[in-house]
């Protein structure tokens, strides 16, 4: 794969990472059938998950080849 198209990708997974609460937060609020309590902390705790997901990735791709100039 091309460079500059793993960069962007990885830089998109980067700018995700905030926006995972708006997703997932009123998904697990649709679909669980638990107290709203429950369901907001399920909906955070899903959030954490996929954003450290999202970084690790993220992340990794930025260091494939080792950080700063060359």
């Amino acid at each position: 794969m091309n460079d500059n198209i793993v960069d962007a990708i990885g830089e998109l997974l980067l700018y995700c990472i905030p926006v995972t609460p708006f997703i997932t937060v009123p998904l697990m609020w649709k679909l669980s059938s638990q107290k709203k309590v429950v369901k907001g902390l399920l909906g955070l705790l899903f959030a954490l998950i996929l954003s450290l997901s999202l970084a690790a990735i993220s992340f990794g791709i930025a260091a494939r080849n080792g950080m700063g100039p060359g």
